[in-house]
């Protein structure tokens, strides 16, 4: 049996929230589907720099939290929202640190999650549904009717906040959109998920990720 390690670089705290259980959904998922053999996927860490290199460039940052993290099978995820030009937010966001780290550090593997989370929370009624505890309906939740259009929404926080205010009402003066974001990355759907363009480049960059480092079997 193979132990797979992975750990999160996000933007910020509610990022970490839906992330971490998402990913480590995915990864258990394509282990499941292209492994060379039985893979044990860890739980995804969330990790940040140590406090002295806060004032650090993002690179830098990024190096730092991965130094403790970094050995063996293992891959890191560095997020970067990606609502106008992901391409560009790839190269500004994640290639220095990714750079910084081959040179630095040996083995194991980055891959760069591009997307303001929040889209990728409204691809499934369902989920929203279960994690609201309501019974709306996906239009009154603001619910994309194809997975894939969720990537045109202008403003997924301020769409989520919409959905919030929808399922529970005055009340959601008490709750901020985090508040739901580990329910919501422990139940939408994958499938869903996997017809969404910029998820499905992040699953095409965790696959090559992991048969670089010799967890999956070649194509």
């Amino acid at each position: 049996m193979a132990y797979l390690r992975s750990g999160l670089y996000a933007e910020g705290p509610s990022d970490y929230q839906i992330l971490t259980p998402l990913l480590r959904r995915l990864t258990e998922q394509v282990c499941l589907e292209a492994a060379r053999g039985i893979v044990e996927v860890e739980d995804v860490q969330g990790l940040d720099a140590p406090r002295r290199f806060h004032v650090a460039d993002r690179a830098t940052r990024i190096l730092e939290a991965a130094r403790g993290f970094w050995g063996g099978a293992c891959v890191l995820f560095v997020h970067a929202d990606g609502a106008g030009d992901a391409n560009a937010v790839r190269a500004t966001q994640f290639t220095p640190g990714e750079a910084r780290i081959r040179e630095a550090l040996q083995g194991g593997a980055c891959v760069p999650p591009v997307r303001e989370i929040e889209a990728w929370a409204l691809v499934d009624g369902d989920a929203l549904r279960e994690a609201f505890g309501t019974t709306l309906a996906d239009k009154e939740l603001r619910i994309a009717k194809r997975p894939r259009d969720v990537e045109k929404i202008l403003d997924p926080k301020q769409a989520l906040r919409e959905a919030i205010l929808a399922a529970i009402g005055p009340a959601r003066r008490r709750h901020d959109p985090a508040d739901f974001f580990t329910r919501l990355g422990e139940r939408v759907d994958l499938a869903k998920l996997r017809q969404v363009p910029a998820f499905i480049q992040l699953e095409q960059d965790l696959r090559g990720a992991l048969r670089h480092i010799g967890v999956l079997r070649p194509i």
